[in-house]
């Protein structure tokens, strides 16, 4: 059951499609405006933050079973110095042995037959399974005549195993074999492609079979999924499978009275494979994991007791995407293209518009990222004072490899190719691709410096009123390559590291004109700025008398509270490690179908009558003529976070607790990109001469990275509560809130709901304890001791962010946003509707949407250059509406021993939970083809002495 969304006001869950981020990861959960990548962790007090394609969002080392977590915690809105810089954290902390042996053995298990048919399972019941199967043992350290740890030296040592499969059935728009091969005879006439040769339609919508280049033909014999002659569905199984072993292990010991040390690790080595895309190469990931911490406390006096920390928190991951001719040479079927690795790593890939990905051939790529952590904080109690105060250093790892198998060579076939005939598939089948990427080997590892120290105190001024005051210096270095390779754009100036670079390329040892300054191996500058106070203010009433009083409660019944604090945010290292990476350490060429066109290159040849260069001995490639290189803003600093939050408090009788409290945020210096090298707007622009229309020549498109972004949240929570009392429980809190941003991409997003916004959110957990029978000892022992849990979770949906198939502004930059056509108007998606879509296909299945509320802004000229008109983040998509329940009962066997069994029930009402609709231009807007699960039953039984 999802206890974090559930129990954490202000939090958002935001599915996902990507199953192994389902199954293998903690569900993405955005928290007050935090996105998901934002919020902090730690293990047993070290950092165990996940970092950008280690660990998208989330722990990097996941975390451990339930079984062995003693406390968990989330912190948000205005909380201590000492706790982080983060603007959420999350806390978890495992639990110790004692001075008794205790143990136990448990299984968790999901059966297919005790699953419910999903929405889309019209075909039959794929298998969904799920094994667990763990033990845990603590107690006192003995070794029998040489070591007795009773009242000194405890352990724990937790291990689980789990095996998974989980499979669903989609349909998709396709295109039966005729229509692979050429024959769009039966699509409406203005979508027949147009012969780039006489630049007017084919006759009757059929490309002649002797225009079919073999490669295509060799794709479409041997990889693709071919939709029905009749209904033209695409329908397919996906069948993943999840493994995975993980151990927990903690020893305390204590040296005397007033010093005691911890050590605790945690490994995980997971694995996942599953069909990649609609096509169904074979997608696997192997990401082991640890956590390693050591807690040392020393007390002084009852008065000053000093805590010191120090541990290491690491991530790998090994993700591979295996295609049906990954043993095939490229040359054999024709393909000009040089292999940058030894063996066969198959033909190169084939991303076609609309249809998917032909991933014939392997790709694979490496993530490592690891955290260094020492803390130490020092505890002070004088008079009123509760003073701590400490320093808190990390040292980030990473490294990265990528184009493991010959440069993971890629055609893209796109809308509106200017060359080609209007339509993906018939390029891809005459052999004009829209564009082509080859990249050779290449190993970064960035590493990063962060030291903070803080100050905080906590000032009991009256017996009812309290002041909490903090301060926290985030000393952020800047990132940094092992290599110390850097490069950097600045107009008009020559390298004199590489007097060969093309002007505007410098190299670390150049002298900057923006700063006067020698560049350096640092990608970023460092960030001396990250002052963050914290003041917090907690009330109590003690108004005896009248309406006040009434109101309050009396003494001790009513909280107040206000705070204020400013959080810092790390940016990641993936957007800047590219600098390392470029030529002459590095060689990335991205050739458009304008370049492919004017040396007449194909889809067999992509360089044409050009040099290719990677059959260019790699001690003789001089720079390419169009090279690359990043923009980064010399005066870039981390983001930052402003929080401030009011809440009231009020018990009332039964144990009953309700707060109302507005909670809100600003963010800054959020990092944003633009294209730095954009087209300029001549009298004779249009989508064919974008890379010729390019402000500085000597380079192909490239990226600048600025810190100019914002964000806002505000948020009115409402939480009620009941503490455990005759055998009832339960937390209730509604969410109504609001969040915006610029996006990310300065050049089309505009200042609107962020991606994370989820309005309404209602969300509670119920634990009821059923009363036994009394005086019938069998009767008794059959009913007693029974639990019932609950968890439901009601919200608005995610907002949906539409993009024109190209760029209608034709400065060269990422896709905007189209037209709108007609009203959105929402549907049914248990209803089946028909509609034609945009690239002229008819499609019918399950739609959120009408499809042709939008239209794609195509310009033909200068003239006619525009962004389209349609807002972003205008519309939502499906909410939330689900109920878990649990059933459990504890069985006694000795006076030490018991067994427990439970029944876990998720999505107890069976009802469908529609997942996000398509939203790209793909053929398929509006349409949903997935859910987020039937209900299924999973049994637990646990033996514990």
């Amino acid at each position: 059951m999802d206890s974090l969304t559930a129990l954490t006001p202000g939090a958002t869950f935001l599915p996902s499609n990507n199953s192994y981020q389902n199954s293998a990861r903690v569900k993405q959960v955005a928290i007050n405006g935090t996105p998901p990548g934002e919020i902090g962790f730690s293990f047993d007090g070290i950092d165990n933050k996940g970092h950008g394609e280690t660990n998208w969002a989330g722990p990097r080392s996941m975390g451990p079973n339930p079984e062995v977590v003693s406390e968990f915690s989330v912190l948000t809105h205005t909380f201590t110095a000492e706790a982080g810089s983060d603007p959420v954290i999350v806390h978890l902390k495992t639990r110790g042995g004692g001075n008794r042996l205790h143990g136990q053995a448990r299984l968790i298990r999901l059966a297919p037959s005790l699953a419910a048919r999903d929405f889309f399972d019209r075909w039959g019941k794929p298998e969904n399974s799920n094994t667990i199967l763990g033990g845990q043992i603590s107690g006192p350290v003995l070794l029998p005549h040489l070591y007795d740890g009773r009242n000194r030296t405890f352990f724990m040592f937790d291990i689980e195993s789990r095996r998974s499969r989980q499979g669903s059935t989609s349909s998709v728009a396709g295109l039966t074999k005729a229509q692979w091969l050429g024959d769009l005879s039966g699509f409406p006439e203005e979508f027949w492609p147009v012969d780039p040769l006489t630049k007017e339609g084919f006759p009757g919508g059929r490309i002649p079979p002797d225009r079919v280049v073999p490669q295509a033909r060799y794709y479409i014999d041997n990889f693709v999924r071919l939709a029905d002659d009749v209904t033209g569905e695409l329908t397919f199984e996906n069948v993943s499978n999840n493994s995975a072993l993980q151990f927990t292990t903690r020893i305390d010991h204590q040296f005397s009275p007033a010093s005691t040390l911890s050590v605790s690790v945690f490994y995980h080595d997971g694995y996942f494979n599953s069909p990649w895309g609609v096509h169904g190469p074979r997608f696997e990931v192997d990401d082991p994991s640890k956590t390693v911490a050591l807690h040392y406390t020393h007390v002084f006096s009852p008065a000053s007791i000093n805590s010191l920390s120090f541990g290491l928190s690491e991530g790998f991951r090994d993700q591979s995407i295996f295609g049906a001719a990954d043993d095939a040479h490229p040359e054999d079927l024709g393909f000009n293209i040089t292999r940058t690795s030894d063996g066969a790593w198959g033909l190169p890939t084939a991303i076609i518009a609309g249809l998917g990905w032909l991933q014939a051939g392997r790709s694979q790529s490496q993530w490592q990222s690891e955290t260094w952590n020492l803390k130490d904080s020092h505890s002070l109690l004088k008079g009123n004072h509760s003073m701590k105060m400490g320093v808190d250093i990390r040292r980030l790892r990473e490294r990265s490899i990528w184009g493991l198998f010959g440069g993971d060579p890629a055609f893209h076939f796109d809308f509106f190719i200017p060359h080609g005939t209007g339509i993906s598939v018939s390029d891809f089948v005459l052999g004009i691709p829209g564009s082509y990427r080859q990249e050779d080997v290449n190993w970064t590892r960035p590493r990063r410096n962060l030291s903070s120290f803080f100050f905080q105190d906590h000032v009991r001024l009256r017996p009812n009123l309290t002041l909490n005051l903090g301060l926290r210096y985030d000393l952020y270095g800047s990132w940094k390559l092992a290599s110390g390779r850097n490069a950097a754009f600045r107009k008009g100036a020559q390298s004199d590291v590489f007097p060969e670079a093309p002007r505007g390329m410098l190299f670390a040892g150049d002298l900057d004109p923006a700063t006067g300054q020698r560049i350096t191996e640092s990608l970023t500058p460092s960030d001396r700025t990250n002052f963050a106070p914290r003041v917090g203010l907690a009330f109590s009433p003690e108004t005896r008398e009248g309406f006040a009083g009434k109101f309050f409660g009396g003494p001790g019944r009513t909280s107040l509270r206000a705070g204020y604090g400013i959080y810092t945010i790390q940016n990641d290292s993936g957007w800047f490690k590219g600098a390392g990476s470029v030529f002459p350490w590095g060689l990335d060429v991205f050739r458009t179908a304008e370049e492919i066109a004017d040396a007449r290159g194909s889809f067999a040849d992509p360089w044409g009558a050009d040099p290719d260069p990677f059959a260019v001995p790699r001690t003789e490639q001089l720079f390419p003529e169009r090279s690359r290189v990043p923009l980064v803003d010399p005066r870039l600093r981390d983001p930052y976070q402003h929080q401030w939050s009011i809440s009231w408090q009020r018990e009332l009788g039964s144990g009953i607790l309700v707060e109302t409290a507005y909670v809100g945020s600003a963010g800054r210096n959020r990092l944003r990109s633009f294209q730095a090298n954009q087209a300029l707007l001549t009298e004779d622009a249009d989508l064919s001469n974008v890379e010729a229309r390019r402000e500085f020549q000597q380079f192909t498109r490239f990226t600048g990275y600025i810190g100019d972004g914002k964000s806002s949240y505000h948020g009115l929570q409402l939480l009620g509560s009941r503490r455990f009392s005759s055998g009832l429980q339960f937390n209730l809190n509604y969410t109504w809130s609001k969040t915006l941003d610029d996006g990310f991409d300065r050049d089309v997003d505009t200042w609107a709901r962020a991606n994370i916004d989820q309005r309404h959110r209602f969300a509670g957990t119920l634990l009821w304890e059923i009363p036994g029978a009394v005086g019938n000892r069998i009767l008794s022992y059959a009913v007693e001791d029974w639990r019932v849990t609950g968890i439901i979770r009601l919200a608005t949906g995610s907002p949906l962010n539409f993009l024109n198939p190209i760029d209608s502004t034709l400065r060269g930059i990422r896709p905007g946003r189209p037209d709108i056509a007609g009203p959105f108007t929402r549907f049914d998606p248990r209803e089946v509707r028909t509609f034609q879509m945009p690239d002229g296909r008819t499609v019918t299945g399950n739609f959120f949407f009408d499809p042709t509320f939008i239209r794609a802004v195509e310009p033909e000229n200068v003239d006619q250059a525009r962004p389209g008109n349609l807002g972003r983040n205008v519309f939502v998509g499906p909410g939330v509406n689900n109920v878990d329940l649990s059933l459990g009962k504890r069985f006694p066997i000795t006076e030490s021993q018991q067994l427990d069994f439970r029944v876990d029930v998720s999505n107890f009402f069976n009802h469908t939970q529609f997942s996000t609709p398509a939203i790209q231009w793909t053929g398929d807007q509006g349409r949903i083809n997935r859910t987020y699960g039937a209900r299924k039953i999973q049994l637990y039984l646990r033996y514990q002495f």
